[in-house]
């Protein structure tokens, strides 16, 4: 069943979405810790240089690429292994299954209002799979 969220998010901010298969092998703070190697177009607009972005596509595979390695790894600590054993069920390591992530900046355009702070739409997004 679909899920269907509404956050506010800000000129700056990544939007990651992925399938379970990432979710299962990749616990929250491994994410974040990939995501904040990132650099946002706002941030690199601030320092100056628009070219030292790093691509929605590059974060994506990244992310996608490290929820694919876990899912290989027989000893790998996951989520999925912790909510098997507090299920009482034994598993170890990853969890092979279909791993898509989907990753968008949020950025402010003159055509969107940015003057007035408001940001309506993500420019760049891209998809990773594996």
């Amino acid at each position: 069943m679909a899920q269907v969220y509404s956050v506010h998010a800000q000129e700056g901010d990544l939007v990651l979405l992925g399938t379970d298969g990432v979710f299962d092998n990749l616990f929250d703070h491994e994410i974040c810790a990939l995501a904040n190697l990132a650099l946002s177009p706002y941030e690199a607009e601030i320092l100056g240089d628009p070219n030292k972005t790093t691509s929605a596509q590059a974060v994506a595979a990244a992310v996608a690429e490290a929820a694919a390695h876990k899912s290989r790894n027989p000893m790998a600590k996951t989520p999925f292994m912790k909510h098997a054993r507090r299920a009482k069920t034994h598993f170890m390591g990853g969890k092979m299954d279909d791993i898509t992530v989907v990753a968008c900046w949020v950025t402010c355009g003159a055509e969107t209002g940015a003057e007035s702070g408001a940001c309506h739409h993500a420019t760049s997004g891209a998809c990773a799979s594996y």
